[in-house]
């Protein structure tokens, strides 16, 4: 049994919707994947939760100590009112195959830190507001989600994949010549 249902539910009907967008010709790059995705997200969380938070291309600072800390920038972190819930990457290719292996290595790389990671959401220009830091749950769900023909370029190792055992969540979009995309979803492997 995996965890997050909520979330991935949540994911599942957001991926949905944005691969409807692609098909009616709103998509064409992985900057407008991100955007709608985001605005999809955004809608479904205020509704149902509306302490959580979609942060895009966020500041992932891994590890404690500064010998050992390590910077990272996910397409998106999900975050409850204090936790990381989950970590999304993206990849649009829809005429090729899709590079998967580089992002599955980075969220593995995030959960092998554990509880020794953060996000923290600060503004540099503008009003004052609070900063908030975010450290990781005890279970987040970490997120594939990409258009392509299908084809995956790279299979990912046992021992990178051992890192995301329960908590990994991927959501395709196989792309075909003038058909409409195929959404597929695969809970961990």
């Amino acid at each position: 049994m995996t965890n997050r249902p909520k979330l991935r539910s949540a994911l599942k009907e957001a991926w949905s919707k944005t691969v409807e967008k692609y098909d009616s010709g709103f998509v064409n790059s992985e900057r407008a994947v991100q955007a709608i995705l985001w605005s999809e997200l955004q809608a479904s969380f205020s509704e149902r939760f509306p302490k959580v938070r979609v942060f895009v291309e966020p500041l992932i600072v891994l590890g404690k100590g500064t010998d050992e800390r390590r910077k990272v920038r996910p397409d998106f972190a999900i975050c409850s009112a204090t936790k990381i819930i989950g970590v999304v990457e993206l990849k649009y290719s829809p005429r090729g195959k899709a590079a998967m292996l580089d992002d599955v290595k980075k969220l593995a790389t995030i959960s092998a830190a554990g509880s020794s990671i953060s996000v923290s959401h600060e503004r540099y220009r503008g009003k004052a507001l609070a900063c908030q830091t975010y450290s990781m749950a005890t279970s987040p769900l970490f997120v594939w989600a990409g258009f392509h023909t299908g084809v995956l370029q790279n299979e990912i190792s046992e021992d990178v994949m051992s890192k995301l055992r329960g908590g990994f969540f991927e959501m395709h979009a196989h792309t075909r010549d003038r058909q409409t995309p195929q959404i597929e979803f695969r809970v961990d492997r």
